[in-house]
């Protein structure tokens, strides 16, 4: 298995998990690797793994059998510009989620078991956002609210009951 953080010019870099032969990390190296990533400690595994490489925008943590993210994730996820959550077990979205990622253009969250987001949930910089094949009931307003440069979202195959108005307004929205 490997955590890869991709690089400007899709250069992408890893950490591998090293010493078993299953395809799928341990729960701790699964803890260790979240808390590298997320909250910017260095917890020791049994073989030492190279740190994730300091100058990497992309988070991907995609069919890793998430249920929860971190909730309070240090400054280490400022540079962060996609972030790719899809295929996981998430159920909720801590509210410090949107403000742990002032430079994100590109979330997906796709493909888990969603049923709301933050009212809080905004993020000024976002130009892409999915999260089909969730329960979402509704969209947050926050998310669509001026300044708003979103172009693409996908929200099908959700469970929502009404769109917000501001959704009509959104001219580079396609």
């Amino acid at each position: 298995w490997s955590f890869e953080s991709g690089l400007r010019g899709g250069e992408t870099r890893g950490i591998a998990g090293g010493g078993r032969s299953s395809a799928s990390p341990s729960l701790q190296e699964m803890g260790n690797l979240i808390s590298n990533a997320v909250l910017g400690t260095q917890i020791q595994p049994a073989t030492p793994d190279p740190p994730p490489p300091a100058g990497g925008d992309a988070w991907s943590l995609a069919a890793k059998g998430l249920r929860e993210i971190p909730r309070h994730p240090s400054g280490s996820l400022d540079r962060i510009r996609t972030v790719d959550l899809s295929q996981n077990a998430l159920c909720d979205m801590p509210d410090t989620f949107a403000t742990s990622l002032p430079l994100l253009t590109h979330l997906d969250v796709s493909r888990n078991s969603l049923s709301s987001l933050p009212a809080s949930f905004s993020f000024p910089n976002l130009t892409t956002f999915v999260a089909a094949f969730n329960r979402l009931t509704q969209v947050p307003e926050a998310l669509l609210q001026a300044p708003c440069v979103l172009e693409h979202l996908r929200i099908e195959s959700n469970r929502l009951t009404s769109l917000p108005p501001a959704l009509r307004t959104l001219p580079s929205l396609c």
